[in-house]
C-alpha cells in the first residue's frame, strides 16, 4: 500500500539521489512490483493480527540483526504495518547508499512506492520481489529466518559486468571439468584390450 503524501518535507540529497534515480522506473514495472510486495506486505498484516506482533517480529528480528523489542518501537515510532517494516529492512540491508530506514519512512511518506525506491537504492527490481517473499515466508512462519536478509543484487553496469565474469569463469569451469564426460574409464581401458 503507497501512504498517502504528506505535506512538504526537507529531505536529504540522499533522498533527492534516490527520487532521481528511482523515478526512471516504467509504470508498468512499477505497478507490477508495488503490486506483488503490497500482497506480501498484506499477508503479513494478516498473520500479525491473527498470530500477534510478538509472532512476527520474533521471527523477523534475527534477519535484520535487531531484537523483537526493537522492530516493535521501530513499528510504533514510524507508524508502520509489519509488511512495510520486512519491505523496508531488506531494501536497506541491500543498499550501499546513505540512505536510512527513517529516510525509506519518509518517502513513503511522501507516496513514493517500494519500486521507485529500490531502484533508486540501486538494487536490481528483478531480485525484489523474491528477496521480499523469502522474508515474508520467515515473517508468516512458514520458513525458518537464517540470520540475514535476502540478497538482492546491485543495478549496475559495473555489477553487470562483474555478474558476466564469474558466469564466463564457470562456464570454463565447467567445460574443463567436462573433458571426458561420459567416458566410463573401465569400458575404455577394456576396449582397448
Amino acid at each position: 500500500m503507497v501512504p498517502p503524501a504528506a505535506t512538504a518535507v526537507k529531505t536529504s540529497p540522499a533522498i533527492e539521489k534516490v527520487k532521481e534515480r528511482g523515478s526512471k522506473v516504467s509504470a508498468k514495472e512499477r505497478e507490477s512490483i508495488d503490486k506483488r510486495l503490497d500482497e506480501i506486505e498484506r499477508q503479513i498484516e494478516n498473520e500479525a493480527t491473527s498470530k500477534g506482533d510478538a509472532a512476527v517480529a520474533g521471527r523477523i528480528a534475527g534477519e535484520f540483526s535487531m531484537t523483537a523489542d526493537a522492530l516493535t518501537a521501530e513499528r510504533s515510532q514510524y507508524s508502520r504495518g509489519w509488511g512495510e517494516i520486512v519491505v523496508a529492512h531488506t531494501l536497506a540491508a541491500n543498499s550501499k547508499s546513505d540512505v536510512t530506514l527513517a529516510d525509506i519512512y519518509q518517502m513513503r511518506n511522501q507516496g513514493m512506492g517500494w519500486a521507485v525506491i529500490a531502484h533508486g537504492l540501486g538494487l536490481k527490481l528483478g531480485d525484489v520481489v523474491p528477496a521480499v517473499k523469502t522474508e515474508g515466508r520467515v515473517a508468516l512462519g512458514l520458513a525458518k529466518g537464517d540470520g540475514k536478509a535476502a540478497m538482492i543484487h546491485a543495478n549496475t553496469s559495473a555489477g553487470a559486468k562483474a555478474g558476466a565474469k564469474v558466469d564466463a569463469g564457470k562456464a570454463s569451469s565447467s567445460a574443463g571439468a567436462g573433458v571426458g564426460g561420459g567416458v566410463d574409464i573401465d569400458k575404455a581401458t577394456k576396449a582397448a584390450k
